[in-house]
This record gives C-alpha cells, structure tokens and sequence, in this order.
C-alpha cells in the first residue's frame, strides 16, 4: 500500500472513532434553562453530569458500601412473602437464617449491625476469577495413554482462538492437571499435583459445586479471588411499620430528609443504577405534611446509530404528620438528547469515501 493511501486510511479511521461523536454531540447542546427551587441548570449542565461519575449531592444520605473492582456489595431486604418488620432481633435472627439455608447456604455470616432502621446481616461468599465463565471437560483417566488420548481429542475438537473459554481437568494417579488455550490459540498446561479429596467434590464426573470444586483446583495457583458481599435487612416497625408508612415522631423536616434520600438510595435500589442521578432538592412544611423535593434524572443508552435519552423530572415526597403516611407523585418531565452511538450507516458512509480515495490513488 502507497504511503499516500496509509495517510488516507489514518485520516479515515480517526473519523470513525472520534469524529463521528464529537460532530454529533454538538448537535445536542442548548442554551434553555430551567428552574428547580432557587437553583438554574441548563441542558449543557445535565449533560455533563450524566456522563461524570457524579451521583447525588454532598450532604445526600448513602450507604458506605464496599463496591470496588472485585468486591461486590449489594443489599437485600427480607420479606416473608408480603411486607415484613419486626423490633425484636430474635425474629429478624430467624428471617434471616431461613433465607440463607434456602437461598445460599455458602454464604458466611460476618457482621450485624442494628440501628433505629433496621437489623442486617451481613454475610461474604468468595469466588473464584480463574476460569470464571469457561465450560469444564473433567476426565479422571486410569493411565498416561488415556491422558494424552484425552489431551489429543480436546486439541482437535476446540483449537481456535474462538475456544478460550475451554478448559480440560485431568487426574491421573492423585495428580490434577489444567489445560487451556491462551488468547492468541497456545496450548497451556498446568501441572497442579495433588489436591486432597478434590475428587468429592464431583458426582458422576461433574462438580456439585462448581465454585468450591474450582476454588480447590486452583487453590495452588494463587489467584485472587473476588468478594460478594449481601448484606439482608429487616426493617423496624418503629421506623417503617407498612410499606408507604414512617413510624418515628414527631414528623420532622430533619427525618423526612433522612426516610426519603435512604429510600431513594437503598430500598428503591438507585444506588447499583448508574444513570440515575439526584441534581438537587429541597424542602418544605406545613402544618399536615412534610414535603421533600428532588429533581431527578435516569439516562438510556442508545443502540447503534442511536442517541443516548436523558430523562429530567421531579419527585415530589409527601409524609402526612398524623398518619405518617406517605405518597410519591412524579412530574415535570422533560427529555433531553445525549450523546450519539455511531452506528453502521456512519461506518458505510466513511468508508464508501476511503473507497473511492483508494481508487483515485491506485489509478494514478
């Protein structure tokens, strides 16, 4: 290929990855502003906020979760079967221990913490990184001839760069051995020596536990292993006796803000749900309620050749004084245009025009 074409073909690929974008995105600025209390954001400020990792305001409740690369930390609040809560920690004791024998028996309680919200029972499971998501072949094979028969079948059958996610597991006389293809279509072996009494961990050659069973295979090989921290709650009759109901009094601006931003973050689940940001809010009184104001945003991610919609509301929190009963009522939406996906008809155009560059410089 000519220089000149290599330079064109620069010239194009720089268009494709960023040109694009970035002519699209000013399509999408607006000067319109609107107003939230005493406070002013423009479409421009909305945008960039949802493309930050800014989440909610400084002084804006949050639960001091371990949610790092490898530590999952996620909170789940125990019913039996309808609304539950109780303020006697024996009963939430036993909730929790019921659900944990049904759901997840692997999971080790760590820590409890009791406040005026709620019991939690804070439990870890850990697993495995290594060979997460790859399909197991284990052979428990009698000789060193069935092992290279084995080894031979399974380079015939996945060797392509395509299979990586394959791994073979041999035993042969006490020892286990691990093989797998690398990225680029290598063949790997490790030799892992003997494991005591990984073999029980199999019934009619497949795991009964395929965490455990990897867990002990690569237990040798040092490899970190990721943290899955779940952290079940059960409320207090004294804070949320019904589902829609505060318990405390008086009813107070102080609580309200606190009952309202736990809500939003913790048991309505925003706080795993990226695109969903609080911009700003306020409050107000009067003598039957208590109103807590949030200007809110989520955001939905295009598809290809689509831009990403962002959408602006309000929430509006009512808590009555006498019943502590509470309604939410949604309003003032707006939807603003984010960011453009570059899609194949943005690919076709570009390169129907490097086509015709390349023609024009091969015939001279």
């Amino acid at each position: 290929m000519k220089l000149k074409t290599i330079q064109i073909f620069v010239v194009v690929l720089y268009i494709l990855v960023f040109g694009t974008l970035k002519g699209e995105e000013k399509k999408t600025e607006s000067k319109e502003v609107y107003q939230f209390g005493n406070k002013q954001f423009t479409d421009k400020e909305v945008l960039e906020i949802a493309y930050s990792d800014y989440k909610v305001p400084k002084d804006f409740f949050q639960d001091k979760l371990e949610r790092t690369k490898g530590i999952s930390d996620s909170i789940y609040y125990l019913y039996e079967g309808k609304y539950y809560c109780t303020d006697a920690y024996e009963e939430a004791k036993e909730i929790f221990e019921k659900r944990i024998s049904q759901s997840n028996p692997k999971r080790t309680l760590i820590g409890e913490t009791e406040n005026e919200k709620f019991f939690e029972f804070k439990t870890l499971e850990e697993r495995t990184t290594y060979l997460r998501g790859y399909e197991l072949f284990i052979k428990l094979v009698k000789d060193e001839t069935e092992r290279q028969s084995e080894i031979k079948k399974f380079k015939e059958q996945f060797f392509s760069i395509g299979n990586i996610n394959k791994a073979l597991i041999i035993k042969l006389q006490g020892n286990w051995f691990i093989y797998t293809f690398d990225k680029n279509g290598s063949f790997q072996e490790q030799n892992l020596g003997q494991i005591y009494e990984l073999e029980n961990e199999l019934v009619k050659g497949e795991p009964k536990d395929r965490n455990e069973f990897v867990k002990k295979l690569t237990s040798k090989l040092g490899y970190p292993l990721d943290k899955y921290y779940w952290r079940a709650r059960v409320h207090k009759c004294s804070y949320l006796p019904k589902y829609y109901t505060f318990g405390q009094r008086p009813i107070t601006k102080e609580n309200v803000k606190e009952l309202v931003e736990y809500l939003w973050y913790s048991v309505f689940n925003h706080y795993i749900l990226g695109s969903a940001k609080v911009l700003a809010s306020y409050i107000e009184e009067d003598d039957n309620s208590v109103k807590y104001i949030m200007l809110e945003f989520d955001m939905s991610h295009g598809d290809f050749g689509v831009y990403d919609r962002i959408r602006v509301f309000t929430s509006t929190w009512v808590v009555y004084k006498n019943s502590g009963n509470f309604g939410i009522y949604y309003g003032n939406r707006k939807t603003i245009r984010g960011q453009y996906n570059p899609g194949l008809s943005d690919w076709n155009k570009e390169l129907k025009w490097f086509e015709k560059e390349i023609i024009k410089e091969e015939n001279k």
